[in-house]
């Protein structure tokens, strides 16, 4: 008993050690990271919205209501103003403000159809104005991300749209509207010859319990995407959960009433092909070959013996058929239970 009791002390001597490790290593954590005291560092005339710190620590910028920027220098603990910029278009207040990866410049935003550029150790005081060509009459970008290259800026505005610009070519390229429902998602990014959309459909759930909710969807997908094709061709491209022909599943008598295969399901798809679209690899190998590329028994089957079904797509408006090149499924990557697609268009 004796020697069993002196066993446990030992353990919890050990337990006590590492957690005093623990707690020291969290406040040497704090004390570098985060602020561990309050200091007094400015006074603004109205109230401060927003600020950042540039990557590397050594300057601050912030944006207050009296629509100023102000850029500190943050060395020895301590912050010191170098300048000041007057934002220009600025409706209410500056919303968000964004340096560089390279800390060079800054990006702010406001309600306004602009983001405005600011080099913040040049000379003068230019800002360029991004113009992002909004529809809608009152328009602001809430938040602000630059790329990790620096060649695109990225906003969230309060139309619900994200909205990207590149640097280079100095336009707009990016309008991407997100949809969402408790279980699927769809994301919409148009560019200038084409609507590209990227969606994971709803899955009807063990025993079709959710196979009302997926029809529902079905519907408002295939009425964004006619909405969509309207005004320029539409690529649809995602994990579709539907294996629409017998072909596209290994065992399609086993599964009549399963999820993804039931006559519901494959009738909404056609309904969406009727309607102006083609499935690119259907299209090109109407007959074949017969390439499935979802897991659906353990053991590497997809990757052995191909036994699986066909539930990811490429969907496209009918007149960019003259563009599709090639449909291919990746069916010897492995990695996942679902093969990479991918799609070749000439545009």
């Amino acid at each position: 008993m004796g020697s069993h009791g002196g066993g446990k002390g030992r353990r919890e001597q050990e337990v006590t050690s590492q957690e005093a490790e623990l707690a020291l290593g969290l406040a040497e954590l704090l004390r570098s990271f985060l602020p561990n005291r309050v200091a007094f560092a400015d006074s603004y005339p109205q109230k401060a919205f927003c600020g950042v710190f540039d990557p590397n620590g050594d300057a601050f910028v912030s944006a207050c209501q009296d629509q100023t920027l102000r850029l500190y220098r943050c060395r020895g603990g301590g912050m010191k103003l170098l300048r000041t910029f007057a934002g220009r278009d600025v409706g209410w207040s500056i919303l968000d403000v964004v340096f560089s990866p390279d800390g060079s410049r800054c990006f702010y935003c406001s309600w306004s159809d602009y983001v405005h550029m600011i080099d913040v150790y040049g000379e003068g005081d230019t800002h360029t104005a991004l113009d992002l060509r909004p529809r809608e009459r009152r328009f602001a970008i809430f938040s602000l991300a630059v790329a990790p290259g620096g060649g695109a800026v990225l906003g969230g505005a309060n139309d619900g749209c994200i909205y990207g610009y590149d640097l280079g070519a100095m336009r707009r390229v990016l309008k991407a509207t997100p949809h969402w429902t408790p279980r699927g998602r769809v994301i919409t990014a148009e560019l200038p010859s084409l609507y590209l959309v990227c969606a994971y459909v709803p899955n009807s759930g063990r025993g079709l319990v959710r196979l009302a909710e997926r029809q529902r969807w079905d519907r408002a997908l295939r009425a964004h995407l006619t909405r969509l094709d309207a005004a320029k061709p539409v690529l649809l491209g995602g994990d579709l959960n539907v294996a629409y022909q017998e072909l596209d599943l290994r065992h399609p008598r086993a599964n009549r009433r399963s999820p993804g295969f039931t006559d519901e399901e494959r009738e909404g798809f056609g309904e969406l092909l009727g309607g102006g679209f083609i499935d690119s690899f259907r299209f090109l190998y109407p007959g074949g070959p017969q390439r499935l590329h979802v897991l659906d028994v353990p053991g590497g089957a997809r990757g052995q013996r191909n036994v699986g079904w066909r539930l990811d797509y490429f969907v496209l408006s009918r007149r960019l058929q003259g563009a599709l090149c090639d449909s291919k499924i990746r069916n010897h990557v492995l990695g996942s239970d679902h093969c990479p697609v991918s799609l070749y268009l000439a545009l």
